[in-house]
């Protein structure tokens, strides 16, 4: 059959498709879920508080800046109560953790002293003690080092100065100047590392290389889509695959132009989530994540291909496909991190489609390795796919 017939299957196709009230189902589905779990899942995050106790022994402007550093965090609610009343909440479960701010921690504390100084009590249901302390000792580290800064302010000015009086003031002067260098830069850092030699400085929020809830849960709900949306391959597997296998078109050209026209579906869904993610503000990145993005509505589109070529039944081909695009999500990321679940898997998933979203946001960048690296390998399994999956389909004709 002439090529301009072969093109006439794409349009039949489409046309067909467009038809199908499943189809705009499909097409709406990754959008409408990634943005209304997005949506849900950061307005959790935001309302996720660490309920904590101080109990302020020392009563001092030392231990109430401590204090007041502690309820500018976000994450944490921050309570005030007397050492009985704080050891019955925390037996209560009512709060994660009590922290005790001794009896002469300012003294202490401008001595450079900064051990025991603050009194920590847990308890069995206690989750979030660790990361409080880590805050709690950042804000010591701010008042420890001011005072130090004072005080060699100090002792500098008595070895050149006679002046008695003013000491105070400048104590009190070079301890505000100390304490207004910290802002507004992170407290404390950490360094993450991904592959082998790249590591970086980042706040503690973006210590792994994640993508937004929205660009992930799209990953997952556009492969599920594609996925079902092959369920083509297993309906006319006995009905249409053997008269086409037998006419002048070839099975190879009609499972090219009718994968065509799913694909170009799947990718103005892509387009269409792109806009609306940069819309909302919800994602990072321009032309390099739509790019990666296009790329991974097409290696779906495949896997999802070769799944039903090798299923002769709708019912156990979606069961697989589902089960599929969980396991991708699940070690690709998509939901969260996976070296959280299993750090030995921290290795594998980068391994996954999904690395190259979370990279591309990140770094925006089609030139850096966790990008094209990425791009490289699935634009490799679809390629080696494909010869597979036109074997696989004739082959039942052979």
């Amino acid at each position: 059959m002439k090529g301009g017939k072969q093109v006439g299957i794409y349009y039949e196709k489409w046309k067909q498709l467009m038809r199908k009230p499943v189809t705009w189902l499909l097409f709406l589905m990754p959008i409408a879920a990634s943005v209304g779990f997005g949506m849900l899942f950061t307005k959790q995050q935001t309302e996720l508080t660490i309920p904590i106790v101080i109990v302020d022994e020392d009563q001092s402007s030392t231990s109430d800046a401590v204090i007041q550093g502690l309820k500018s965090q976000t994450g944490l609610t921050v309570k005030e109560m007397p050492a009985s009343a704080a050891k019955k909440q925390l037996l209560q479960g009512e709060v994660d953790s009590v922290f005790i701010i001794k009896k002469h921690f300012q003294t202490e504390l401008r001595k450079g002293k900064r051990d025991g100084l603050i009194e920590l009590w847990t308890s069995p249901s206690s989750v979030a003690a660790g990361i409080v302390r880590e805050i709690a000792a950042s804000e010591i580290i701010k008042q420890t080092s001011a005072a130090k800064a004072a005080n060699k302010v100090v002792s500098l000015y008595k070895q050149k100065y006679e002046d008695q009086g003013e000491r105070s003031e400048i104590w009190q002067q070079a301890y505000d100047y100390t304490m207004d260098q910290w802002q507004p830069e992170p407290l404390m850092t950490i360094q993450y590392k991904i592959g082998s030699d790249k590591r970086q400085d980042t706040n503690k929020e973006k210590a792994t290389l994640l993508f937004s809830p929205y660009l992930g849960l799209w990953s997952f709900f556009t492969m599920l889509s594609c996925f079902i949306f092959s369920d083509w391959a297993v309906k006319e597997r006995w009905t249409i695959f053997p008269r086409i296998r037998a006419s002048s078109i070839g099975l190879p050209a009609y499972l090219s132009q009718c994968a065509a026209a799913h694909l170009i579906i799947q990718l103005i869904q892509a387009g269409f989530a792109f806009v609306v993610f940069r819309y909302l503000n919800v994602i990072n990145g321009g032309i390099v994540v739509f790019s990666v993005m296009a790329v991974f509505v097409l290696f779906s589109t495949v896997i999802g291909l070769l799944l039903a070529v090798f299923h002769t039944h709708a019912g156990p081909f979606y069961l697989t496909a589902l089960s599929t695009a969980l396991l991708f999500a699940l070690f690709g990321g998509s939901f969260f991190p996976a070296g959280e679940l299993f750090s030995f898997i921290q290795k594998l998933s980068e391994m996954f489609p999904q690395t190259a979203l979370a990279a591309a946001e990140n770094k925006d960048r089609l030139t850096d390795p966790l990008v094209w690296e990425s791009v490289f390998a699935m634009a490799a399994v679809v390629l080696i796919s494909w010869p597979l999956i036109v074997w696989k389909a004739g082959r039942e004709y052979d």
